[in-house]
């Protein structure tokens, strides 16, 4: 999700109400690293906590939406996070499809059902998070319709879209004095690679020199990794989510068990932190 996340960043931003909420009352300007990683951290809250927790976040961040609001745009508009919502679940399902293994694909129809149940989760997510049955596509066939009728329906980008944009691309531009733009150049070019191509036809999305060769690469690298090495990123992962704020499953229930009558112990750790902004998008 980190490598093909920031596609769906570049498409998500695409609605104007989330481009202009984002300009407006993000930090991400001011304090990349740190908006980067508290959005990590209410992502997992929202995907791998235990459902008690999860309603939990979905309350604080709609809270923090409240005040996400300014002419022509509303952190609260159902239709604005049906979008948000399509953009995650396009980024998750075309990554299912584009990592397997060359080795370890398996027939069609399988793959086919898997999709159609991850869709079907994905869905009940969008209703857990507050969104409208009526707003949410039926059926995976329903979701590809409404993802593209859509998205035609932003392009041209706007004007804040492209202001965004460049604004986020600037950012990387930074690394060069660290020394690390190469590192950098390749990651903006596979965020664009792995967007439309309609949108990749409007500046400052325009598909770059390189772009096919970044995105086959990544692809084969990814599909062609041993089985220890992808054990290690998932054992790094699997690290990160017991360091965010919210605790997994297994940790929630581990502090339940504590604070059971005659128990020690504090239930602080499951408490939202105060200080960890809603994302704006």
């Amino acid at each position: 999700a980190l490598f093909i996340g920031p596609s769906a960043l570049l498409v998500m931003i695409c609605d104007p109400q989330v481009a202009m909420a984002v300009n407006a009352h993000s930090t991400y300007a001011t304090a990349p690293v740190r908006r980067l990683f508290e959005t990590i951290k209410l992502v997992y809250s929202l995907t791998v906590a235990d459902p008690e927790l999860q309603e939990r976040a979905v309350t604080y961040i709609s809270s923090k939406h409240d005040d996400i609001k300014g002419p022509g745009y509303s952190a609260q508009s159902k239709i604005s996070q049906t979008w948000v919502w399509a953009c995650l679940v396009k980024s998750i399902e075309e990554q299912f499809i584009i990592c397997q293994p060359e080795t370890k694909r398996v027939k069609q129809d399988h793959v086919d059902a898997f999709l159609t149940e991850l869709y079907a989760d994905w869905r009940q997510w969008g209703l857990n998070f507050g969104i409208p049955d009526r707003l949410l596509p039926q059926t995976r066939a329903d979701f590809a319709v409404y993802y593209d009728e859509t998205f035609t329906q932003f392009m041209p980008p706007s004007e804040a879209s492209r202001e965004l944009a460049a604004g986020l691309f600037s950012l990387s531009h930074l690394w060069f004095f660290l020394g690390l733009r190469p590192i950098t150049w390749y990651f903006e070019t596979l965020a664009i690679a792995f967007t439309p191509p309609k949108l990749q036809e409007h500046e400052p999305f325009n598909r770059p020199a390189g772009a096919g060769f970044v995105r086959w690469s990544f692809i084969f690298i990814w599909r062609n990794l041993p089985g220890f090495v992808r054990r290690v990123i998932f054992f790094i992962g699997a690290a990160a989510m017991d360091r965010a704020p919210f605790p997994t499953s297994h940790k929630v229930k581990k502090k339940s068990a504590e604070n059971e009558p005659g128990a020690t112990g504090s239930d602080s750790g499951n408490k939202l932190p105060v200080d960890i902004e809603a994302p704006a998008a």
